[in-house]
């Protein structure tokens, strides 16, 4: 069975373009059957660059995991997501992702 993946793209752009071309990487690497379905334009991009398969809901309405980006996380997970473009995108396919996995710059201090 084809493994669904969403990816986002945000404020922690290094680490979005990193994980989407190592996962092209793997892809190519090891044969690996992943469809991904992007969030935004700039995913959909680099998807696209790295030769990674491209879905949306409509096609795979359910999704193995979703990776995407944070603002802030705190110490007993709270989080605060930007209000860009994508932000309406990223909270329905999060909704329909068995697992999601978000990334962040720095943990904020706690007071």
């Amino acid at each position: 069975r084809d493994f669904c993946l969403s990816r986002g793209l945000g404020d922690v752009y290094k680490r979005q373009v990193y994980a989407i071309e190592r996962l092209g990487q793997r892809v190519l690497e090891e044969n690996l059957d992943v469809i991904c379905i992007p969030t935004s334009f700039q995913s959909k991009q680099l998807a696209l660059k790295y030769n990674l398969r491209l879905s949306d809901l409509s096609m795979h309405p359910n999704i193995d995991v979703t990776i995407d980006g944070a603002d802030e996380i705190d110490t007993v997970l709270n989080l605060i997501k930007g209000g860009g473009g994508a932000l309406l995108q990223e909270k329905i396919v999060a909704y329909n992702s068995k697992a999601v996995s978000y990334t962040h710059l720095t943990l904020p201090t706690i007071y």
